[in-house]
């Protein structure tokens, strides 16, 4: 069967879909390039957890660079042909991955609660090690939380030059951080309820939300609280993806949902969008939307046409997509972050 890209991201007019374990580029409808988990370099394999696999957990495109976490705990770094260019073995599993404000690192956050930064380009490759050996490189670790961190972003203000790391984990926290000094912790943001798994500034604004049924939009730069907006009735969910499509709106989707919901942050309006069937990731090309969805279309286009919004496929090859049982990479796994009622 058809794998759906669990995640995608996109440079210029090429999107890079991440099909279990392999990649492959898309542009103007053909696969231009590919990279396929089977092209391992390393003569000694690296033992993984096989509960885990080696799906792509997430991917980001900057910096001329293709950057992918898997959960065989690597982080490989392509250029834009998907060539491979370098790879780093991780001691924690990755969960977020960015670039790091102000310059081109890397920056990772894992299931332990650490932050940590990778060179984008090392200047020397990673030795090899034996299996039962522990990795040499283990980046620099830049800040902790106490629980399992489950969203990371960056920001800049716009001021002052100055950047900062905005983290949020299982214990309902957003911290905002300097950079590159981040022991320096500007604020914390608490008001939610559950866990945070989704951040997206906005200018001057940051929009979280998590393990419940609402959004929350801050002043990140001063940390007041400007307004929440209930998204559904149904106070299990799980917000997956919030993701800016002008300098006043946002699409925000949930896990397992067959809706999106578009924010306006001028009035706090909220409008539902209806797509059809589960979304898994949203990204915005030269005002392009693109839907990655749980169906035999993989992709999707959201347009606003004469104020209706509007669901079409987008013309993808017909050979597209790892053919790879559904469970070997887990498409929906934030409501398993949830706590237990003996966790409170």
């Amino acid at each position: 069967m058809k794998h759906p890209a669990q995640k995608f991201a996109v440079h210029n007019d090429i999107i890079y879909f991440a099909f279990g374990p392999n990649i492959q580029a898309v542009q103007d409808g053909k696969i231009r390039f590919q990279w396929k988990y089977s092209q391992i370099e390393d003569p000694i394999p690296i033992q993984h957890d096989a509960k885990f696999g080696s799906g792509i957990r997430n991917i980001i495109a900057g910096h001329d660079r293709i950057v992918a976490v898997s959960d065989d705990k690597f982080l490989r770094v392509f250029d834009l042909e998907l060539k491979f260019l370098s790879k780093r073995e991780l001691v924690k599993r990755a969960v977020n991955l960015c670039f790091a404000p102000n310059d081109c690192s890397i920056l990772i956050g894992d299931k332990f609660g650490d932050v940590t930064r990778h060179e984008l380009n090392p200047a020397e490759a990673q030795p090899l090690r034996l299996p039962n050996e522990k990795p040499l490189n283990v980046g620099k670790i830049l800040l902790g939380h106490v629980s399992m961190l489950t969203s990371l972003t960056t920001s800049i203000n716009n001021k002052t030059k100055q950047g900062y790391i905005i983290t949020g984990d299982r214990d309902e926290h957003i911290r905002i951080s300097g950079y590159p000094n981040t022991f320096v912790i500007e604020r914390f943001l608490l008001g939610h309820r559950a866990y945070v798994t989704a951040l997206e500034v906005v200018g001057h604004l940051l929009v979280s939300g998590g393990g419940e049924n609402v959004v929350i939009v801050w002043n990140w730069e001063t940390g007041e609280e400007l307004g929440r907006i209930q998204l559904v009735d149904d106070e299990q969910v799980a917000v997956n993806r919030i993701v800016a499509i002008s300098e006043s709106e946002i699409l925000i989707s949930i896990e397992g949902g067959i809706n999106v919901f578009l924010l306006n942050l001028m009035n706090m309006a909220r409008k539902t969008i209806g797509i059809g069937t589960k979304v898994l990731d949203i990204k915005v090309i030269k005002e392009r939307i693109l839907v990655s969805v749980d169906d035999a279309r993989i992709l999707v286009n959201l347009q606003n046409i004469d104020g209706k919004w509007e669901v079409s496929p987008v013309e993808l090859p017909l050979d597209i997509s790892y053919h790879v049982a559904q469970s070997a990479v887990p498409l929906f796994p934030l409501t398993e972050i949830r706590k237990r009622k003996y966790e409170d």
